[in-house]
C-alpha cells in the first residue's frame, strides 16, 4: 500500500549513484538504516556512502529508523564518528525474517510518519 519507497539496490539501475540517492532521501519523509553486524565499521573512513546517507537523512530532518535482522548485534567500532553516535539511542527495530516476517513489517510501518496512501 506504500506507493513511493525507493531501495537502492531496485530503484538504481544506471546513472550517478551518489545523486540518486541524496535525491532520494531529501525527497522521503523516512529513512530505514538497515544494519547488519558489521555495517558500521566503514562509516569511520572518510567519505564513507552509508555515513554520507546517515548525515544527509540528519540534514535534512528526516525520521530515522534503525533497523537489524533476527537480533544480530550491530557492532560499534572504538572510533566511531562523534556526529554519528546518536543512532545508538535510537529505537532500533528488530525485524524478524521467520514466521513473525509480516508480523515484523506491521511493527516498522507503525514507526512510519508517512502512512499509506
Amino acid at each position: 500500500g506504500y506507493v513511493h519507497i525507493f531501495f537502492d539496490y531496485d530503484s538504481i539501475q544506471k546513472g550517478e549513484f551518489n545523486k540518486r540517492i541524496i535525491d532520494a532521501i531529501y525527497s522521503c519523509t523516512d529513512f530505514i538504516l538497515v544494519l547488519s553486524p558489521k555495517s558500521m565499521k566503514r562509516c569511520v573512513k572518510k567519505g564513507d556512502p552509508v555515513a554520507n546517507e546517515i548525515r544527509t537523512a540528519v540534514k535534512y530532518k528526516k525520521n530515522i529508523i534503525p533497523v537489524t535482522i533476527d537480533g544480530r548485534e550491530v557492532k560499534w567500532p572504538r572510533s566511531f564518528p562523534d556526529d554519528l553516535k546518536f543512532i545508538k539511542g535510537l529505537q532500533f527495530h528488530d525485524h524478524k525474517s521467520d514466521s513473525y516476517f509480516e508480523h515484523s513489517i506491521d511493527e516498522l510501518c507503525e514507526k512510519l510518519t508517512f502512512k499509506k496512501a
